[in-house]
């Protein structure tokens, strides 16, 4: 299972030969450090074994890429570490994978990143992030800072990395969550609410993911102080962006051995005769080495998302069993935002223990047990009061007060002739039609009730 995928763009300081070194200093410091790697701190290419651990070490030069594997075979699991390191363009990627062996023992992964990040940012060799110092604590908001932070939210560039936001109303220790983020996001703590106090309208929630990229909408968090659905929201964005083929360890193993194939039909070419037959095969196996790395790029383009699908798969169960044991086996349906169907059920829980269950019993303790152990920001409540109030008196369809209440609660627009069409998320199942005008006094709860009870 991936576990973590980052990339982000690192000081020119950070040269071939301080990767190599910051990869010994970390397989060296740990807490099952490896022996004998000292030897190699001159070597761009090498190979290590000592145990249950190995590194390798690969240099593209003429692709200007240096990459390293590290695994580990532990009593929970494999462990592996790629590293890529492009000093063309000054730009990091890091994988964490985590697999199961039979001999592994059954055990929660614990969603860490790898300490090479913490070492390689704590050694000062991490550039800024949109303007903002990525480091292993939270970043103070200043008043000055305002400007900088909005326009880093609507950047599309796409080397760098979320700002999870927290306000004066949020509690979580900023300094730990940024630690578990180091070289994922910048974490900013805003004590004097500088965001909310210049744009209260769209960032009233104490927490919030925010995804410098066009077009990805905010990621509201209630207060609490758990951290996992968080670091998902931000692992499951990086996990999902574009990679190119040589930010990946199998990506640069290909190009390898294009590149060294390549260079040995061109010294083949250099020193046979002119003559037909020499001639001849040496273009059939140059058009072999072209058709087998286009084959092996794919394979590895694929590989890499069955380890995305795998980790997405995987974090859908650990969302409805990471509090206890499994009671509900999730079925095919996919969440519209994050724990939407867990959302859903406490709401529906809630709600029959409300409304049905009227004196003690079994039944009710046991629904209060499971209401209680399972934590929600209570989204469907939200969503029902936002799309109350908006519509509360409404003459016309077309105000900034519904237009801005569609667009927080996921309800999109696709049609607008005569009658405005309304999906959910895009989805057609879910669609109403609403007149561009109210007919009575009456026609703004009515649109409000039909689109709660069909959507939320």
């Amino acid at each position: 299972m991936l576990i973590y995928s980052t990339r982000f763009r690192v000081k020119d300081t950070f040269t071939r030969e301080q990767f190599v070194n910051s990869l010994i200093k970390w397989c060296t410091e740990k807490d099952h450090p490896m022996q004998g790697l000292e030897n190699h701190k001159t070597d761009l290419t090498f190979s290590a074994t000592d145990g249950n651990q190995t590194i390798e070490v690969i240099h593209a030069d003429m692709a200007g890429i240096i990459a390293a594997r590290q695994m580990s075979v532990t009593s929970k699991g494999n462990w592996t570490v790629d590293a890529v390191l492009n000093y063309m363009n000054n730009t990091l990627s890091v994988y964490m994978d985590h697999s199961m062996s039979e001999s592994s023992e059954s055990f929660n992964i614990h969603r860490r990143v790898p300490w090479l990040i913490n070492k390689i940012i704590e050694d000062g060799y991490a550039d800024d992030n949109l303007g903002f110092p990525l480091n292993t604590s939270a970043v103070t908001l200043e008043e000055t800072d305002k400007d900088k932070l909005t326009a880093a939210i609507t950047s599309s560039d796409t080397y760098a990395l979320p700002f999870v936001y927290l306000s004066a109303a949020s509690r979580i220790n900023a300094d730990s969550l940024a630690l578990k983020l180091a070289g994922l996001a910048v974490v900013i703590n805003d004590p004097g609410n500088v965001l909310f106090s210049f744009d209260p309208t769209h960032y009233p929630a104490p927490i919030y993911v925010l995804i410098p990229h066009k077009g990805a909408a905010p990621v509201a968090f209630g207060d609490y102080p758990f951290h996992r659905d968080m670091i998902h929201t931000v692992a499951d964005y990086l996990n999902s962006r574009a990679y190119d083929k040589l930010e990946t360890w199998e990506g640069v193993n290909g190009e390898i051995l294009r590149l060294r194939s390549q260079e040995t039909i061109e010294n083949l070419k250099a020193r046979s005769d002119e003559n037909e037959f020499s001639k001849s095969y040496l273009e059939e196996l140059e058009a072999e080495n072209v058709e087998y790395s286009k084959k092996y790029e794919k394979l590895a383009e694929e590989f890499q998302k069955l380890k995305l699908e795998n980790e997405r798969l995987h974090y859908r169960l650990e969302s409805y069993s990471g509090t206890g044991n499994t009671i509900i086996v999730s079925g095919n349906e996919n969440d519209l935002y994050p724990n939407e169907q867990r959302e859903i059920i406490i709401d529906c829980l809630k709600d029959y223990l409300d409304k049905t269950v009227k004196c003690a019993s079994r039944r009710a303790d046991i629904l209060r047990s499971i209401i209680d152990a399972n934590h929600v920001e209570g989204i469907p409540d939200k969503y029902s009061k936002i799309i109350k109030t908006a519509f509360d008196g409404y003459t016309k369809f077309d105000c900034a007060k519904i237009m801005d209440a569609l667009k927080e609660t996921g309800i999109i627009v696709v049609d607008h002739t005569g009658h405005y069409k309304l999906q959910y998320h895009g989805d057609p199942r879910y669609i109403y039609e609403a007149s561009a005008t109210a007919s009575d006094h009456r026609a703004g709860k009515n649109a409000a009730s039909i689109i709660i009870n069909l959507m939320f």
